[in-house]
């Protein structure tokens, strides 16, 4: 996937209005990354977008380095960290793709999250990097929270709504998709192209590059 066309969709996407209006994603995340991560510590959001999530574990007081892809959503989290009184628990905002975390350090973070760079990488070596460099700079014996879409959930989609899920209108191009799992709307101004995962693959993929730490 283009980086341009992903920068420019979230440059004009509310994404932290989305959370708000559809709470079921966030509070359910909420829950399992407050269920693993350590009593305290460095934590690092890659993929970021405004910060919803890093705002959240500012407030318990975790000490938070913050990066995404898109400028325009990094300059709104470091004006939420400013609206909240949150500066202090932050290290950092920064501009980075997730496949190459340059700057940062090896070992770095007791937790790492990536909830939404593996949606938007439609290659297995633009994959690959960005799980290779999560668990770069994260310490032996950190936790890793990673967000995927469902290749099944969006064959379903396809199915019962094709008139706005195109190219996926006909089974000939379901099918493609149940078998590459690559998506790339036809519709203007839609989600950008996307890459879905078949839930089984999930844990083998993450486990290739985990080099001992635990996946959650």
């Amino acid at each position: 996937m283009k980086r341009d066309h992903i920068i420019e969709y979230y440059s004009g996407f509310d994404e932290w209005g989305r959370l708000e209006r559809e709470p079921i994603e966030f509070i359910i995340n909420m829950h399992y990354i407050r269920e693993h991560l350590p009593a305290t510590g460095c934590i690092l959001d890659n993929g970021a977008g405004p910060g919803k999530y890093a705002m959240e574990l500012a407030k318990l007081e975790y000490q938070i380095t913050l990066s995404d892809l898109t400028p325009s959503s990094v300059d709104t989290a470091r004006q939420k960290a400013q609206e909240f009184g949150l500066t202090k628990q932050f290290d950092g905002f920064h501009v980075l793709d997730a496949t190459s975390l340059s700057g940062m350090a090896d070992e770095t973070y007791d937790a790492s999250l990536m909830l939404g760079p593996l949606y938007h990488l439609q290659t297995d070596d633009e994959r690959m990097a960005a799980v290779r460099e999560l668990y770069r700079v994260t310490k032996t014996g950190g936790v890793v929270f990673v967000a995927m879409q469902s290749r099944m959930r969006m064959s379903i989609n396809s199915l019962q709504s094709p008139q706005h899920w195109k190219p996926n209108d006909n089974m000939a191009a379901i099918r493609s998709f149940v078998e590459k799992g690559i998506f790339d709307h036809q519709d203007q101004g839609r989600f950008t192209g996307a890459y879905y995962f078949n839930i089984q693959d999930v844990t083998p993929f993450m486990e290739q590059y985990m080099d001992l730490k635990p996946l959650i």
